[in-house]
């Protein structure tokens, strides 16, 4: 128990006791629970293994029940093997649908992710990406396959990162 007499606005809140608030301050709670995690670390860890566990199993079910309701938005395929979650532009994307099932994260977490997306086969996803990304090597390549010799006479695109160089890049050196 805190003995020191401190403003209550130092103290946190606990609805169950009388007058509101906990009966040590929030640097004595704070030093307790760094002790008891110390401990008890061992015990910690394992909950919060299990509980991770039992959250990517949830999370895995849920995604595959999304998969399994929503086939591809451009040719329609429904295998699940290669249905991916394409962010769409603008979106906001926080994260990778299958990273926060992996990291254990909650399924309202990764639901709220999922709706930033659109569900694509990896086929249309890696051309719907190329398209997004503009001029690059395989759009030329593309376009002179067709007899469009029209990258005779542009520049070549910029490299979105900079210049490399041997003096900047260090795989040159």
């Amino acid at each position: 128990m805190c003995r020191r007499n401190l403003p209550r606005s130092e103290f946190n809140v606990r609805s169950a006791s009388p007058d509101g608030v906990q009966n040590v301050c929030r640097d004595c709670n704070r030093a307790q629970a760094r002790a008891y995690y110390a401990r008890n670390r061992d015990a910690h860890v394992r909950v919060v293994m299990v509980r991770r566990a039992e959250q990517r199993r949830v999370a895995i079910e849920a995604v595959g029940a999304y998969l399994l309701e929503h086939p591809c938005v451009d040719c329609g395929t429904a295998d699940v093997r290669v249905l991916d979650f394409d962010h769409r532009v603008g979106s906001g994307k926080q994260a990778e649908v299958m990273r926060l099932v992996q990291n254990g994260y909650s399924v309202a977490r990764v639901m709220a992710e999922i709706a930033r997306c659109d569900v694509r086969c990896r086929n249309c996803h890696a051309k719907v990406t190329y398209e997004r990304m503009g001029e690059n090597w395989r759009t030329a390549l593309m376009r002179r396959a067709a007899g469009d010799d029209r990258s005779a006479s542009e520049p070549p695109p910029k490299p979105k990162n900079g210049p490399r160089s041997s003096a900047t890049h260090p795989s040159f050196s």
